[in-house]
């Protein structure tokens, strides 16, 4: 298996647009590592970007990141999340399912309410970060012609 720094880069770039992490040194912190081997990481030097290592990252940040795609690059970079419209697993407290039925604790509608405007941010986010994508291709494509 070979080991990709650019991956890892990837990973720490989606922890900045959340606002998690602003640098490298937070993410080493946030590790218990220094950042010079956050770096070497990023640049994919073999002696400091192990298993070990993505798995430590993973653990920083509450196994956010698919596992497998942190290794090998295989599937999403994100491990699967409930979605708001599937809550048949909830650990929403207050919450039964069964069936099509939902009902619903009247205490636990603040916490629906933070999961749902919490998925609205990240969705937010990630429209921004397409429109800076489409500007950049736009440009590049009116550049080259």
């Amino acid at each position: 298996m070979t080991l990709d720094g650019n991956r890892l880069k990837l990973a720490i770039e989606y922890l900045k647009n959340k606002g998690e992490v602003y640098s490298q040194k937070d993410v080493a912190e946030k590790m218990g590592t220094t950042p010079p081997n956050v770096s070497s990481a990023i640049k994919g030097v073999e002696s400091v970007l192990t298993e070990s290592f993505l798995h430590r990252f993973n653990r920083a940040f509450n196994y956010e990141f698919n596992e497998n795609w942190l290794l090998t690059g295989e599937g999403e970079m994100l491990k699967p999340n409930q979605s708001v419209g599937d809550i048949s697993n909830s650990n929403v407290s207050g919450v039964n399912v069964s069936g099509r039925e939902i009902h619903i604790n009247p205490n636990a509608y603040d916490t629906l309410l933070k999961i749902v405007e919490s998925n609205q941010k990240t969705t937010e986010k990630f429209q921004e970060q397409i429109d800076r994508l489409i500007t950049i291709i736009e440009k590049r494509t009116w550049s080259n012609e």
